[in-house]
């Protein structure tokens, strides 16, 4: 065989392997990326599994609850909640013995900035406002009107009130709360995530009895 024949066999089998080469890399680098999508859809399905083991563990924690009961001066009512979640009340009676307490309850545990619990955000939040309820929705109507918050009709123990739904500013998640009157004040019951404690809060409002 000729030397230029031998160079010109060189030369084919150079260029097949270069192709070899750039195949295995381009192949390579195909299953890699293959395998890392298949690795972060496992790791996803794992977590959405883990959170919902948790969450289906978590109510079944929940299905024990205990009653919370509201002194007289503040509206004679009781509700049940959890047992086992954690739980922060305040009370306060003014000069005129005008009774305002709040409740919070959740199920991790309550952490307050100092003396700034009104920033708590928690499951769930029932409230005695010092405020005659037709006043006390006015407001509401007013200022919950601008951020496109839904109202709607509501019975809880027997008494009407009203229910709204809606993002309060610089938040990305949707709060609900129920106003009912209660003597010459107005009770606050709500969430402040309804995405992940509509369920508990449906249940409270459901086990609510008020005393006239």
């Amino acid at each position: 065989m000729s030397l230029r024949s031998w160079q010109i066999i060189s030369a084919v089998i150079g260029v097949l392997l270069l192709v070899a080469v750039v195949f295995l890399l381009i192949f390579g680098s195909k299953i890699s990326d293959f395998n890392k999508l298949k690795e972060a859809e496992i790791n996803l399905n794992l977590d959405k599994q883990q959170k919902k083991l948790e969450l289906e563990c978590q109510r079944f924690k929940e299905v024990v609850t205990t009653t919370y009961i509201a002194d007289d001066i503040f509206g004679s009512f009781e509700f049940s909640y959890p047992k086992v979640w954690s739980t922060f009340v305040t009370k306060a009676v003014n000069s005129n013995q005008k009774g305002t307490m709040t409740f919070r309850g959740d199920p991790s545990m309550i952490i307050l900035n100092g003396t700034d619990y009104n920033n708590a955000y928690t499951a769930i939040k029932i409230e005695v406002i010092a405020q005659k309820y037709v006043d006390y929705l006015s407001g509401a109507e007013y200022n919950l009107g601008k951020l496109l918050f839904t109202e709607s009709d509501i019975t809880v123990s027997g008494i009407k009130g009203k229910s709204f739904v809606g993002k309060p500013k610089n938040r990305d998640v949707t709060m609900k709360f129920i106003i009912v009157p209660i003597r010459d004040k107005t009770l606050y019951i709500g969430t402040d995530d309804v995405d992940r404690f509509s369920d508990n809060l449906n249940n409270v409002v459901d086990s609510f009895k008020i005393y006239k």
